[in-house]
């Protein structure tokens, strides 16, 4: 009987998480999203310049969607959490949100970028 509410409430919570917001961060304010383009403009720049082939493939991508930090954490149970701009010709189209749940043995934190 303990397990069986031990699991309910855990699949409970677990659902909590993982139900996302909006994909699209419609929300930012105008100076939070010249910020965020110019954190994506320049780490899609650091990267081309530490991958060369990464430059080749942006400029022949049609777009290029940047998470410049991601920040994922966890202990047991672990989130993840980051906002980018999807860029077309060097500038910002749109704006999204990334998130993420897991659990598992798992503990720490650690926040990196990720360009698509």
């Amino acid at each position: 009987m303990k397990t069986t509410t031990l699991s309910v409430a855990m699949l409970f919570a677990t659902a909590l998480v993982l139900v996302p917001g909006p994909a699209i961060a419609q929300d930012k304010g105008k100076t939070a999203a010249a910020e965020l383009t110019s954190q994506s403009q320049a780490a899609l720049a650091q990267l081309g310049a530490t991958a060369p082939l990464a430059k080749i493939l942006t400029t022949k991508a049609l777009a290029v969607l940047v998470f410049p930090k991601i920040t994922k954490a966890g202990l047991g149970i672990g989130g993840q959490y980051g906002e980018g701009a999807l860029l077309k010709g060097g500038k910002a189209v749109a704006y999204y949100k990334t998130t993420g749940a897991s659990f598992g043995l798992q503990a720490g934190g650690q926040q990196y970028g990720y360009a698509m």
